[in-house]
């Protein structure tokens, strides 16, 4: 996780400079949506079909993850990664508060998931349905 605008400055320096062009000027005008309210945990929005919202906290302060019900798939972006194709937790050089993150993954232990969407690694599935226990699993360190 970068600690300081120092380090952030430093990191940023070392992108090629087109990249460093684009990010800056993403940084200086973020993009803006209207926000007509506020989602919160446990709610299901009426989005294909229904997506429960669940709150996990951790990589950021106000992170959620979503739950597709019909199909059994976890929206999960920050909150897990994949990797090599194994499923695991949040990156540790990303994540605002670790031991929040983690401890955040047990709410969505309580799903029956066959499918897992992440922003870092993408899709992963297990064909022997054993992801609740996975992310269990890591919630607990592991």
């Amino acid at each position: 996780m970068i600690k300081n605008t120092a380090e952030a400055q430093a990191q940023l320096d070392q992108l090629p400079e087109p990249w460093r062009s684009a990010l800056k000027r993403v940084l200086d005008h973020p993009p803006a949506a209207p926000v007509d309210r506020t989602i919160t945990h446990g709610e299901r929005l009426p989005i294909a079909g229904g997506l429960v919202v669940i709150g996990t906290p951790g990589h950021t302060p106000g992170h959620i993850s979503l739950y597709h019900q019909p199909s059994r798939t976890l929206i999960a972006a920050d909150a897990l990664t994949v990797e090599d194709g194994r499923l695991l937790g949040p990156s540790a050089g990303q994540t605002h508060d670790m031991p929040l993150a983690l401890r955040s993954l047990l709410a969505l232990s309580e799903y029956d998931i066959d499918s897992v969407v992440c922003y870092h690694g993408g899709l992963y599935r297990d064909t022997n349905s054993r992801i609740r226990e996975r992310i269990a699993e890591i919630a607990r360190g592991g």
